[in-house]
């Protein structure tokens, strides 16, 4: 994968990760209980494939992959929009531990910055070989990050609700439009899969 020369990696841990095939399940911060299901069952199958996660540990959908990555005893890649030498806030100390034992932090910023989270949502949709979109907001992080991985041609796929509600707009749209593939079983996850590239390693400092 390419880093753009503006987007500096700053990393902590096992930067080895960043040689395996990445993907990032994201979503609402609210999802339903048939998005929590679906994410958990995606999760389970992208690891079982050998993908590794990476996530902003953020609440809802993005939360929900990281914790299960964790609890399969998987690596993780974790986001921040804070130097990865700053001392994590008290709800993140014990995830961002568990995390850097086995896994990675990665940030686009050496100190903080009035624009980390613009840069955490590029440097994501740079790191990630494909993205999976389980719910969200129209113009929400989700759906930016959707279409900043397609601009960059990365595979995308989207959650196929059988239900449309507000949370379920940013799938739905990016499905509609042909900006993701839709996942409505297994079996179109597996063929998401399988189109993803495997991922090259990119310089961190």
């Amino acid at each position: 994968m390419q880093i753009q020369q503006e987007i500096q990696l700053y990393a902590e841990g096992n930067a080895g990760l960043l040689t395996l095939p990445i993907l990032s399940i994201v979503g609402s911060n609210n999802p339903t209980q048939y998005a929590i299901s679906c994410t958990e069952r995606i999760a389970t199958r992208c690891i079982a494939e050998g993908y590794t996660l990476l996530t902003d540990l953020q609440n809802g959908t993005n939360r929900i992959a990281a914790d299960h990555a964790l609890a399969a005893n998987t690596p993780l890649i974790a986001l921040l929009q804070t130097p990865v030498t700053t001392k994590p806030p008290a709800d993140l100390a014990d995830i961002l531990n568990l995390v850097v034992h086995s896994g990675l932090l990665v940030s686009a910023v050496r100190t903080p910055s009035t624009v980390a989270e613009k840069l955490a949502l590029k440097l994501q949709s740079q790191l990630v070989d494909a993205l999976v979109i389980i719910d969200g907001e129209l113009d929400g992080a989700a759906y930016n990050l959707a279409q900043a991985a397609a601009a960059l041609q990365k595979p995308v796929a989207a959650l196929a609700h059988p239900r449309p509600s507000n949370t379920t707009m940013a799938a739905r749209e990016l499905i509609s439009s042909g900006v993701a593939t839709p996942l409505a079983n297994t079996d179109d996850l597996l063929s998401f899969l399988s189109r993803i590239p495997t991922a090259a390693m990119p310089q961190a400092a």
